[in-house]
């Protein structure tokens, strides 16, 4: 229950680092996230920072990974 709970502070600070544009800060605490358990909903964040960062191939990439 505690690496749930460290994973889920984790995602919740990358949401606010997306929601003000900081989105280096936002990849490296959903890498954080990940490193505890990974998950399409890490995914679905990441292809949201790639998408605003321009980069749309990583985008594509990660919707794919996220609903293999």
């Amino acid at each position: 229950m505690a690496v749930e709970e460290r994973r889920g502070h984790h995602i919740s600070l990358a949401q606010v680092a997306l929601r003000e544009g900081q989105l280096d800060d936002a990849l490296e605490q959903l890498a954080l996230a990940a490193q505890l358990r990974t998950g399409a909903d890490i995914r679905r964040l990441r292809a949201c920072v790639f998408l605003l960062a321009g980069d749309n191939a990583a985008v594509l990439a990660e919707h794919v990974a996220a609903t293999a």
